[in-house]
């Protein structure tokens, strides 16, 4: 089992969140396609136990595990709030 990152334990209130938001919208998406936690977890090559984790907005559930639920949704276009050197 990997160790919890210490910045998840320092995370600011509204940043933690708006991840719970994010992944009970995860949640719902998944749900609407009717897939079950354990064929979706397949499809995403992650335990059933990780995508509980990230449909709760658990902050130690790594990028990867979002962007490839985003992919199978066909929502991998960047977001326009994520950071770019041209507006950073």
């Amino acid at each position: 089992m990997p160790k919890p990152a210490l910045a998840a334990d320092q995370l600011p209130a509204s940043a933690a969140k708006a991840l719970r938001d994010f992944g009970e919208n995860l949640a719902l998406a998944r749900q609407r396609r009717k897939e079950s936690l354990r064929a979706w977890a397949s499809r995403m090559s992650v335990s059933v136990p990780t995508l509980i984790r990230m449909e709760k907005g658990d902050p130690s559930v790594g990028m990867g595990v979002y962007a490839t639920e985003l992919w199978l949704m066909g929502r991998q276009r960047p977001c326009p709030m994520w950071p770019h050197p041209r507006n950073t």
